[in-house]
C-alpha cells in the first residue's frame, strides 16, 4: 500500500489529492511528527516557518522495518517513478 506524508496542512493536502486525483492516501503532518520519526527534518534551513521536511521515499514492511529509502539531496531531487519501482522490487526480492 502506498501512503504519502505531507508537511502541508490538511486543507492543502485535500486540494492536492482531489486536484491530482491521487489513487493513494496522503496524510497531513504539519507538526512533522511522522517526518521526525523517519529522521527527515532539515532544521538548518532558514525558513519563516522553521523546520522543513526533506523529500524522501521510504519502503516500510508489515513489521515496521525500513527496507529501502531514498532521501533527496535537495527539494527538486526526486527519483523517477520507474527507478522507484525498480528499487522497491529489488528490495522486496531481497527478503
Amino acid at each position: 500500500m502506498v501512503v504519502a506524508v505531507s508537511a502541508d496542512p490538511p486543507e492543502r493536502v485535500r486540494e492536492v489529492v482531489e486536484g491530482q486525483r491521487l489513487p493513494f492516501p496522503v496524510v497531513s503532518d504539519p507538526g512533522l511528527a511522522v517526518t521526525r520519526a523517519f529522521g527527515l527534518v532539515d532544521s538548518s534551513h532558514v525558513s519563516v516557518d522553521g523546520d522543513i521536511a526533506i523529500p524522501a521515499q521510504v519502503l516500510v514492511d508489515r513489521d515496521g522495518v525500513v527496507r529501502w529509502r531514498h532521501v533527496s539531496a535537495f527539494v527538486q531531487d526526486r527519483m523517477a517513478p520507474s527507478a522507484t519501482r525498480a528499487a522497491v522490487a529489488a528490495s522486496l526480492g531481497a527478503r
